[in-house]
């Protein structure tokens, strides 16, 4: 009985925890991929951001995945982006 209510509450503890994005559409590429960047995610510290950012595939990939999360950290004095 215990390993149900725990298993009940983590499922209703992570969707909860996943309505709290506020996604902007960054742009379309030629493909009909779409980037998204997730608004409440962004964070600053110092010269860095981070933020979470989507990208909705324009058709299915031969993997069968329709979109991809990738956390990306940017160094604003160089400009460039890790993931």
């Amino acid at each position: 009985m215990k390993k149900y209510l725990i298993a009940s509450f983590l499922i209703l503890f992570s969707s909860s925890a996943f309505s709290d994005f506020n996604w902007k559409l960054m742009g379309e590429t030629k493909n009909a991929d779409k980037y998204y960047i997730d608004l409440s995610s962004i964070e600053k510290d110092n010269n860095k951001r981070f933020y979470i950012r989507l990208r909705d595939y324009g058709k299915t990939e031969e993997n069968g995945e329709n979109s991809s999360l990738i956390f990306v950290e940017t160094k604003s004095f160089f400009k460039r982006c890790l993931f």
